[in-house]
């Protein structure tokens, strides 16, 4: 495994445990809503949009 597939996967695995930390936390007090999703993960999308972050898909299949 090349060392970019690694820090593509690390970077996005962060990501991924974070929202599922913080969302089941939310979900366990009753708040857990859709605009949590849609604000966690625009900014993300954006970052992986102009280059910022790594694109998932191209860790997974290189």
């Amino acid at each position: 495994m090349n060392e970019q597939r690694q820090q593509a996967l690390a970077v996005w695995s962060m990501l991924v445990v974070a929202f599922l930390v913080v969302g089941g936390l939310l979900t366990t007090q009753g708040a857990f809503e859709p605009a949590f999703v849609a604000l966690y993960w625009s900014p993300i999308a954006g970052a992986t949009l102009v280059g910022i972050l790594p694109r998932p898909w191209e860790a997974l299949t290189a």
